[in-house]
């Protein structure tokens, strides 16, 4: 009985061993790491991506794209205390009234509800769309107290889009209330002035825009007084720049000249912003 024992594990360590063997050169089995198992299922967790919301337009040459990610982590700023209470993302502001846009998106005021709003053509081909690109404070008036300064983009479709727009808004606040002092409206990055640099400094404002424009108080607006302007769609030979200075609530011009520029597609271009006290 004992040598039949013996036979037996003989006989058996052989295909033990094969089997061990085939075992240690088995590729490993990836595991799934972060897991919870519930009644045998298994449930992957992942950490959930940024929210990123981006408008795609073009036309047969191209396609535009303006960035709605957002970056209210990013970019983080001390609020002061009085204006803590003031929620801009649902919040009324006042457009000016275009008649050169679609009627069906035409406007006067703006609600934007959690930062955003978006009116449709009836016909379903393109609308407007705004959005609540940043909120900066900064004494503007001089009197030691914090005005917020508000920036909405407008981007308008149709057939194609116009590239967008940037809206400014400034307000002080007064019992507990904003109180609207001043706003300023560029015109599309794709057909008119559309905004190349916005640097405030105190109460002295430089901003450029693209193509020979003019100031009515609010708008910056094409001016058809430089007969060598040339260009198109995002397309231009012309910038100009504005001297602005904050006085008795609103902004008034104090220069305005015109350059030459490389007539350069521009539709990616991203203008420049800078605004502070010192």
């Amino acid at each position: 009985m004992k040598y039949l024992v013996t036979l037996v594990l003989i006989l058996l360590l052989p295909a033990a061993a094969s089997t061990l063997s085939a075992q240690s050169t088995a590729p490993p089995t990836a595991q799934p790491t972060n897991t919870g198992v519930i009644s045998g299922q298994v449930t992957l967790k992942a950490k959930p991506a940024p929210h990123v919301t981006m408008v795609l337009y073009g036309n047969s040459a191209a396609t535009e794209v303006r960035d709605y990610t957002d970056k209210s982590e990013e970019k983080k700023k001390d609020i002061p205390p009085e204006f803590r209470s003031i929620d801009f993302e649902n919040f009324s502001y006042p457009i000016s009234f275009n008649l050169a846009y679609t009627p069906d998106v035409r406007r006067r005021t703006v609600q934007l509800k959690d930062g955003t709003h978006e009116y449709q053509n009836r016909n379903g081909l393109g609308g407007a769309m705004y959005k609540l690109d940043d909120v900066d404070y900064v004494d503007l008036t001089g009197d030691g107290q914090k005005e917020a300064i508000v920036q909405l983009s407008q981007t308008i479709c149709g057939g194609s889009c116009d590239g967008g727009s940037d809206f400014f808004y400034f307000y002080s606040i007064a019992n507990g209330k904003p109180r609207l002092l001043s706003r300023l409206e560029t015109g599309s990055a794709g057909y008119d002035c559309g905004l190349k640099f916005f640097i405030l400094k105190k109460q002295v404002l430089n901003l450029e825009t693209f193509r020979v424009c003019r100031f009515n108080g609010v708008e910056f607006k094409p001016a058809s007084d430089d007969p060598e302007e040339t260009g198109g769609k995002f397309l231009t030979n012309r910038f100009t720049r504005f001297v602005l200075r904050f006085n008795r609530n609103r902004f008034v011009l104090s220069q305005r000249k015109v350059f030459p520029c490389p007539e350069e597609d521009r539709r990616s271009y991203q203008p420049k912003f800078e605004i502070s006290n010192d």
